[in-house]
């Protein structure tokens, strides 16, 4: 790939005519719920795009993508027919070249997946022959695809419970060092509302409020809250997707000729004993957080609230991969407080889901001085109202707490970081002046209206959460016997649900083109 310099003018010429003689290149990340196969769909049908695949998922999957004449993909690669627990010439020389090339950190992508100790614990050569396999797939897609974009669904709907997360993680991480232009379907931090962006819950371009002249009074804002509430969607999804043990069992067990290395260790009868085991420590934990936990507290007292993040979830794992021990985030705070301030801990209600934490992690937090656990059906919006300060690691607490005229501490930098009100910490040496200087901080609420004016310019209305769910009703409710049954059922689950792809693919092809009028506009023209 050459990169040449000449003149603005003669760029964007250049431009002009590479987008109308040289379709460009899309890949997709396609898994079982085809929100992405009907974004394929439309896009091949109203522009001259060139469609290639990476086929995450079962062999099932992997099959009907082999046999479907719904998209004409130029290529597509079955991820799993690749990736294996064995390397014929496992190279660390090659991953240490890899790591250094791309300027990533691959031991954060093998020692944060969960899945390499759940069922069967891997083995060192076991685990580094995968993540070869991944880094030579994922370095041949690129260079047979040479894609312009890269489409994906945000990875929150993966199951890190039951399957890998690191490699859709490694390939988005290797697309941004390769500056292959992500559009990333996700949730921006309000409910029922979606966002395409190259990172999640972010608007793109978007550097600075001070040019913004649009403003809501802070009652407009917190109705705006309401309005969008994110938690009860996420209640509501998690809610409607509790499925019976049977269900899960189903779901999750191996498959006959399954190929996934994920499914080593794990059978319907180790599934049966996990939930059996599960149920009864979620039962325990959750009697000990009733009996323990604050369900009442005095909140005129000065205190800094803390919301605890749900383990093994990607926001954690990958945003803030240093950041995994949140008992130590938490001892860390309490000693950098003022001495007339409190600090209070409030439990996940969907950490429910990972049948909460160990009673003794719990314990540990309790016997901190001044640090005091909350129920997790304590009301957060109080909790919001009456603190002083919010810290949170990487999540929406932070902007929450903006509607609130409440400052905010985050640990990784976040679409709304972008707000004065919002510090983010780079070292626990910080924690002292930063929480010092915050806490009295006086907040600017113009600030919060900029920002969810851009929100509101740049997201639509679209609840991804419940989508997916129609999409695990409709197939799991039929009888899908072979490949001409199931080609079938999509083409009509797709035509079913046309007016949603149509909105999506509109908004797909807006991003498409916003980015290539800035790269008409600002930049360097990269040519094959």
């Amino acid at each position: 790939m050459i990169l040449i310099n000449i003149s603005k003018r003669r760029q964007r010429f250049i431009v002009k005519v590479l987008l109308i003689f040289m379709p460009e290149n899309i890949l997709f990340w396609l898994r079982n719920d085809f929100t992405n196969l009907g974004i394929a769909q439309k896009l091949k049908t109203n522009s001259d795009f060139n469609l290639f695949g990476i086929i995450d998922g079962s062999n099932n999957l992997c099959a009907f993508y082999d046999f479907q004449d719904i998209v004409n993909f130029s290529i597509t690669w079955n991820f799993y027919d690749y990736v294996k627990p064995i390397h014929s010439k496992l190279d660390l020389k090659y991953l240490s070249t890899f790591e250094k090339k791309y300027d990533l950190k691959l031991s954060k992508y093998i020692n944060n997946e969960p899945i390499f100790s759940k069922f069967k614990k891997f083995s060192s050569t076991e685990i580094l022959s995968i993540l070869q396999h991944e880094c030579e797939l994922f370095e041949k897609i690129i260079e047979k695809s040479n894609p312009s974009f890269f489409i994906a669904k945000d990875s929150w709907f993966f199951e890190t419970e039951f399957e890998p997360i690191h490699h859709f993680q490694l390939f988005y991480d290797l697309c941004l060092s390769k500056k292959i232009k992500i559009l990333l379907l996700n949730q921006p931090h309000i409910g029922n509302k979606s966002i395409i962006s190259e990172h999640n819950h972010t608007i793109d371009y978007l550097h600075s409020l001070n040019e913004i002249n649009d403003y809501d009074t802070i009652d407009d804002l917190r109705n705006y809250l309401k309005s969008h509430d994110l938690s009860k969607q996420n209640k509501d999804y998690v809610k409607r997707n509790n499925l019976s043990l049977f269900k899960k069992i189903s779901k999750f067990s191996k498959k006959k000729d399954s190929l996934e290395y994920f499914f080593m260790g794990r059978s319907k009868i180790s599934l049966l004993l996990f939930y059996l085991k599960s149920s009864l420590i979620r039962k325990i934990r959750k009697s000990f957080i009733n009996k323990k936990f604050y369900q009442n507290f005095d909140l005129k007292q000065k205190y800094v609230y803390f919301p605890l993040s749900v383990d093994d979830e990607k926001e954690i794992l990958f945003s803030a991969p240093l950041l995994t021990n949140q008992f130590e985030i938490i001892r860390n705070i309490a000693r950098s407080l003022p001495i007339d301030c409190k600090l209070l801990v409030k439990e996940h209600p969907n950490q429910s889901n990972h049948n909460w934490r160990s009673i003794e992690f719990y314990k540990k937090i309790i016997n901190l001085p001044n640090v005091y656990l909350i129920h997790p059906n304590f009301s957060t919006e109080e909790l919001f109202k009456n603190c002083s300060l919010v810290i949170t690691i990487s999540g929406s607490s932070g902007f929450e707490a903006s509607f609130f005229s409440k400052p905010s501490l985050i640990f990784s930098t976040l679409g709304y970081s972008i707000l004065s009100s919002v510090g983010i910490i780079n070292s626990f040496e910080e924690l002292y002046e930063k929480i010092k200087y915050f806490i009295s901080l006086k907040i600017d609420d113009t600030e919060l209206s900029k920002y969810v004016s851009q929100l509101e310019k740049n997201c639509f209305e679209f609840d991804s959460h419940q989508f997916y769910d129609v999409q695990e009703e409709y197939f799991l409710n039929s009888n899908i016997k072979n490949l001409n049954d199931y080609n079938f059922q999509i083409k009509s689950y797709l035509e079913k649900n046309s007016l949603t792809f149509d909105l999506l693919s509109t908004e797909f092809n807006k991003k498409i083109l916003q980015h290539n009028i800035r790269k008409e506009n600002h930049g360097d023209i990269k040519l094959n």
